[in-house]
């Protein structure tokens, strides 16, 4: 079982990939916002993976993985990055990142395949 961080300020969007993470044994922490994800991995350490919208108020999920990626013991944590919009800025830092770009809606098949692969790499 890993320890799943996900950044969704959608509540519905949240609660479906808190439910999925769930029913694939993971332990889920779950955030509303950038500040929120912080505080969560200060309080319950680094997760095994975070999956974050990428759309999000005030820092999005872009900008919160470029500041994780700053901190040593966030530098390997895999991410995927999640998003509505199509944009091909978005995907080319996603990948200077070292995240897995997804489009939503996510497919559940396709979120379990990433989610597998982001955790056995």
């Amino acid at each position: 079982m890993a320890k799943v961080l996900v950044v969704e300020d959608d509540p519905d969007n949240r609660r479906l990939l808190e439910f999925r993470l769930t029913g694939m044994g993971h332990q889920v922490l779950g955030a509303g916002c950038a500040g929120e994800a912080l505080a969560l991995i200060g309080q319950f350490g680094v997760p095994d993976l975070a999956v974050m919208d990428i759309v999000m108020e005030g820092i999005d999920g872009l900008d919160l993985l470029m500041i994780l990626r700053r901190v040593p013991t966030c530098v390997g944590m895999p991410a995927i990055m999640l998003t509505a919009r199509q944009l091909d800025g978005d995907q080319r830092l996603a990948a200077r990142l070292n995240a897995q770009y997804m489009l939503k809606p996510v497919v559940a098949a396709d979120l379990t395949l990433a989610v597998d692969a982001a955790l056995a790499a």
